[in-house]
């Protein structure tokens, strides 16, 4: 049996998640920004915001479509290859269940 591996630093990079919509890829940038892209029509403009890590808790401000809402309160857990995310507090619904209704694999 193989042990699971649970990182604990946050690892900025880009993630993928392919749903009935298209693939959709997240890049957490280094310096605190993010892009959300997906290989469709579904969402034109690129999203884009900022996130902040504290522990295992990650704020996500939107700045598109969002961006009124303030930011979303999620948990992370990453095991070296898939990120996956639970809500704390989110008021945009569009965010939340994007975020988390399926790990996101890490391509970079």
């Amino acid at each position: 049996m193989t042990p699971t591996v649970s990182i604990t630093v946050f690892q900025p990079g880009a993630y993928t998640m392919t749903d009935n919509t298209g693939e959709w890829v997240m890049t957490f940038n280094s310096d605190g920004t993010l892009t959300l892209t997906i290989n469709s029509s579904y969402m034109t403009p690129p999203g884009k915001g900022r996130y902040r890590v504290e522990q295992n808790t990650i704020l996500l401000f939107d700045d598109h479509t969002c961006g009124s809402y303030g930011a979303g309160e999620y948990t992370w857990t990453f095991n070296g290859t898939e990120l996956s995310f639970k809500t704390v507090a989110d008021k945009c619904g569009g965010r939340s269940t994007t975020t988390t209704k399926k790990s996101w694999v890490k391509v970079r």
